[in-house]
């Protein structure tokens, strides 16, 4: 099955690539773990090298009844109304981890005493829709399960577990110009029982990315009006009661808008 996947998924990749050069004047369609914050060449993306101040973070748990549930939060270091308060956050694995982990013990529904950075702002909960992003700021969706894990990007170079749709049916969306350097994360989380190896946490699922705000393929950033619809395919892997049985592939397609001009940071 997964092999069946991996191949509809590769598949899926170049038809949405021919369909953004077809549809954009050959603009690529990237993958969105190319580097471009942290690109060693200074003399390349010289416009995606602002740190983010701010994060969008995206909570992801399945409900009692079954049904899937997002909630979404803004992160910043400091008061929310108060941009001179804010600081960047470090672009780093080890941190990023721990903000995403401290963000998501704080969405849980239960919370747990535990020492929290102060509470991000709630936008809205429901589902992936109707997101607006307006600042350049990291973009993290945690999934709060302990048997749904996102497929990691691949060691072999070949195309991640995430896509762009441009024209899917009735889905319409735009190439990736804008969203990249994206890490997978594992996160250290409690849980509610004592395993009989005697933990009492297990690891749950993420990704982080950058969202530069990016207007078009070389890198200016939105003006004033602009607002820009993206969607795309995320696959995890279910866990099945049996051990010996192979994973269930799920895929979900979020999305939201980029609007311009991106809100600057506050003045260092």
């Amino acid at each position: 099955m997964l092999e069946a996947i991996d191949v509809f998924f590769s598949h899926f990749v170049q038809d949405q690539a021919k369909a953004a050069a077809d549809k954009f004047n050959g603009t690529p369609n990237h993958d969105i773990y190319e580097k471009r914050l942290t690109e060693p060449d200074p003399q390349k993306w010289k416009t995606y090298r602002e740190t983010p101040y701010s994060m969008y973070f995206y909570y992801v748990r399945i409900n009692a009844d079954g049904r899937l549930v997002v909630d979404h939060y803004f992160y910043v270091t400091g008061h929310p109304d108060v941009p001179a308060t804010w600081s960047k956050i470090p672009y780093n694995k080890t941190g990023l981890t721990t903000l995403v982990g401290t963000l998501a013990r704080n969405a849980r529904p239960i919370r747990e005493e535990v020492p929290r950075v102060r509470d991000p702002v709630r936008l809205r909960k429901g589902n992936f829709n109707k997101g607006k992003w307006i600042h350049k700021s990291y973009i993290a969706i945690f999934f709060d399960e302990a048997n749904w894990s996102l497929r990691k990007k691949p060691t072999d170079g070949s195309e991640s577990a995430i896509a762009f749709i441009v024209k899917e049916g009735n889905k319409v969306g735009l190439p990736n110009y804008t969203f990249f350097d994206a890490m997978d994360l594992e996160v250290e989380m409690p849980i509610s029982y004592t395993r009989p190896d005697g933990s009492t946490t297990d690891k749950r699922s993420a990704i982080v990315f950058v969202n530069h705000m990016k207007r078009d393929e070389e890198g200016n950033d939105l003006i004033k009006g602009d607002i820009q619809d993206f969607v795309f395919k995320m696959i995890l892997n279910v866990n099945a009661e049996a051990t010996d049985d192979p994973p269930t592939v799920v895929i979900i397609d979020p999305g939201g808008s980029n609007e311009g001009p991106p809100i600057p940071p506050p003045p260092e």
